[in-house]
C-alpha cells in the first residue's frame, strides 16, 4: 500500500478525530464546576485549543516523516493501557490505563498543568483552620453525579463540587457525610445513611 496514500485516508482523519474529540473534552472540562482547581479554565480555552492543534499537527508530522501510523500508535496504546490497568488490578473500564494518562498528560499541558503543578500549590495555601471552618462541615449530602473521585453533591437544595476523600469512587444517590472544603471542593465521605431510591 502506498505509505502517501495510507497516510492520507486513513492517519489524517484519525488525527482530526482525535483533535475533534480532544477540544470538545477540552471545552467541558473546563466549564465542569467538578474540575478540582482553582484556576479559571474558561480563560485558558484559547491557548488550550491552539495548543492543541499544534500538538496534533506535529504528532502527524513526526508520524509521516518517520513512517510511523498514528492508527497503529493508538491501538498500540489503547491495548498497553488495559493491560496496565488489568494488571494493576484497576477496573479496565473506569480506571483506563496509559491511553487515558496520555490523555490526562496532554490535556494538563494544553491548560497549562492547573492540577499537577499550579493547583497542589493552591490547595497546600489553604489552612487547615479554612477547611474546618466550612458551615457545610458534618452536613449530610446526596451524590448527584458519580464522584469519580471528584462530582457533585446537593445539600439542601443547593449543588456543590464534591469530592471523594478516601479516593474511591462514591455513585450517585449514595448519602454522603461533608468531612472538610479544600478549595472549591467540598470532602466527603460515605455515610451509614441508606441509598435513596
Amino acid at each position: 500500500m502506498n505509505w502517501i496514500w495510507f497516510s492520507i485516508q486513513i492517519d489524517a482523519p484519525v488525527a482530526f478525530a482525535l483533535l475533534c474529540l480532544s477540544l470538545v473534552q477540552a471545552q467541558f472540562w473546563a466549564r465542569s464546576r467538578n474540575v478540582d482547581t482553582s484556576l479559571d479554565l474558561v480563560t485558558k480555552l484559547p491557548q488550550a485549543r491552539f495548543r492543541y492543534v499544534l500538538f496534533f499537527v506535529s504528532l502527524f508530522a513526526g508520524c509521516w516523516f518517520i513512517g510511523v501510523s498514528i492508527a497503529c500508535l493508538m491501538v498500540i496504546l489503547w491495548i498497553s493501557g488495559i493491560v496496565v490497568a488489568f494488571l494493576a488490578g484497576g477496573d479496565v473500564g473506569t480506571r483506563g490505563g496509559l491511553h487515558n494518562f496520555a490523555a490526562y498528560l496532554i490535556r494538563e499541558w494544553a491548560f497549562g498543568f492547573p492540577q499537577m503543578i499550579l493547583h497542589p500549590h493552591l490547595q497546600e495555601s489553604t489552612s487547615a483552620a479554612t477547611q474546618s471552618a466550612s458551615p457545610l462541615a458534618g452536613k449530610t449530602a446526596t451524590v448527584t453525579s458519580v464522584l469519580r473521585p471528584v462530582g457533585e453533591v446537593e445539600i439542601e437544595g443547593e449543588r456543590y463540587a464534591a469530592r471523594s476523600e478516601s479516593g474511591r469512587y462514591i455513585d450517585e444517590g449514595e448519602h454522603v457525610v461533608v468531612a472538610s472544603r479544600k478549595g472549591r471542593s467540598l470532602l466527603v465521605t460515605p455515610s451509614e445513611t441508606p441509598r435513596e431510591s
